[in-house]
C-alpha cells in the first residue's frame, strides 16, 4: 500500500499495533495516517522510520503521550502533519451529545437507568 490509515479502537494489549517491525514491512515511501489512538503507533519507531527515509510521511491527530513531550521528534519532523483530534467536534455532533446527556439526566431523575450509565 502507498498509505496505511488507522481508524480503530485500541486493542487493549498495551503494545502498539504498528511497531518498528510493522513499519519496516511498509513499502518504501509509504505514508502512515493515525486517527485511532496515540498508543497504537510506536512514536519513536515512527520517528526513526521517517528520519531514515523509509516512510515518506505521516499524518497524526493523536500521539502518545498526549499532550506530547516538548522534545518529541515527531513535533519538528518536516514530513509529519499534526492535527488536533477533534473530528467529532462539529456543531451537529456537539448538539447531539448535549441532547443525549440531558436525556440521560431526565432518565435518572425519573428512576430509569440511562442507557450509557457506568
Amino acid at each position: 500500500s502507498d498509505v496505511l490509515s488507522l481508524h480503530r479502537p485500541a486493542q487493549g494489549s498495551g503494545r502498539p499495533t504498528i511497531d518498528a517491525s510493522a513499519l519496516s514491512r511498509l513499502k518504501q515511501g509509504a505514508i502512515l495516517i493515525n486517527t485511532s489512538l496515540g498508543g497504537e503507533v510506536d512514536g519513536p519507531a515512527l520517528a526513526e522510520a521517517l528520519k531514515a527515509g523509509h516512510l515518506g510521511g505521516a499524518g497524526l491527530d493523536v500521539m502518545s503521550p498526549e499532550p506530547p513531550l516538548p522534545d518529541d521528534p515527531l513535533l519538528g519532523a518536516p514530513n509529519v502533519v499534526l492535527t488536533p483530534h477533534i473530528g467529532a467536534t462539529t456543531e451537529q455532533a456537539l448538539r447531539r451529545m448535549a441532547m443525549l446527556c440531558a436525556s440521560q439526566v431526565q432518565d435518572a431523575l425519573a428512576g430509569r437507568t440511562p442507557p450509557h450509565c457506568l
